[in-house]
C-alpha cells in the first residue's frame, strides 16, 4: 500500500469532517454482501462476457451530516472484496482444459456522496449519489479444472503493480456510487452499484482494459 494514497484519502475524509464541525454528525456502520464482476474488453470486444459475478463481503463506517434541509453528506471508509469467476474452455498448449479462475481483489475503498431524503414519500427513504476511491491491499487467484486428464489446482496472491509481464490489477481504482435506502429509527437497509472508470490491468495492447462493476446490499445501525 503506497503511503501517498493512504494521506490522500485521509486529507479527503478530514475535510468533510472539518466542513461538518458545527452540524449534526451522525455515525453509520454497514457491512453487507457485494455481487461484482470484472468487465474485461479489448479493442473489439472479444472478452467482455467470458467472465461471470461472485460474491463478496464490505464492511465500512461513515459520518453522516446535514448540510441543507433533506440533503445530508455521508463519507468514509470500507474494507471491500471483490472479483470475478472466468471460465476456460479449449486447447491449450495442445490438450483440451477445462477449468475456471477465480479471481479476488481486496480494497479499502473511500466512499464519498450526497443523500437525499424523501420522507413525504416514504419515511427514512433516500437515495444516493458520489463517487469511490479504491486502494488494493490484498487478493488471490485460483485455478481448478482439468488439462487433458490431468487435474489442476493452484492458489496464488495477486500481484499489485504497473508492470505488464509480473503484475496482474494496478492498485488505484476510482469511480461513481449510486443507490437507494431506508432508514427504520437506527436501521439502515440499502442496496448500491459501484461503476469503475479506471483501467485496472497493467497491460494494456488493442486498448486491453479491466474493470469493477459492483452490487452491493448492505445492512447498518446508525450512532450518536
Amino acid at each position: 500500500m503506497k503511503i501517498h494514497n493512504l494521506i490522500f484519502l485521509f486529507l479527503i475524509v478530514s475535510s468533510f469532517q472539518t466542513n461538518a464541525q458545527d452540524s449534526e454528525i451522525k455515525l453509520n456502520i454497514k457491512t453487507g454482501l457485494n455481487y461484482s464482476t470484472i468487465v474485461e474488453n479489448n479493442d473489439n470486444d472479444l472478452y467482455s462476457t467470458e467472465n461471470s459475478y461472485v460474491t463478496g463481503f464490505h464492511f465500512g463506517i461513515y459520518p453522516e451530516f446535514p448540510i441543507k434541509d433533506r440533503y445530508h453528506i455521508e463519507a468514509g471508509l470500507m474494507y471491500s472484496s471483490m472479483g470475478c469467476r472466468t471460465e476456460v474452455d479449449g486447447i491449450i498448449n495442445g490438450e483440451q482444459s477445462n477449468y475456471t479462475v477465480d479471481t479476488e481483489l481486496e480494497y479499502i475503498v473511500l466512499n464519498a456522496h450526497l443523500t437525499r431524503y424523501f420522507d413525504g414519500f416514504m419515511p427514512g427513504f433516500y437515495v444516493l449519489a458520489g463517487f469511490f476511491a479504491s486502494l488494493g491491499v490484498e487478493g488471490k487467484i485460483e485455478f481448478e479444472g482439468y488439462q487433458g486428464q490431468k487435474r489442476i489446482f493452484s492458489s496464488r496472491k495477486v500481484n499489485w503493480g504497473y508492470d505488464e509481464s509480473d503484475d496482474d490489477f494496478k492498485e488505484e481504482d476510482l469511480g461513481l456510487e449510486c443507490g437507494i435506502g431506508i432508514k427504520i429509527r437506527k436501521l439502515i437497509i440499502e442496496m448500491s452499484y459501484q461503476h469503475g472508470l479506471v483501467n485496472i490491468s497493467p497491460y494494456q495492447d488493442n486498448d486491453y482494459s479491466n474493470k469493477n462493476r459492483v452490487f452491493s446490499f448492505s445492512l447498518g445501525l446508525q450512532f450518536l
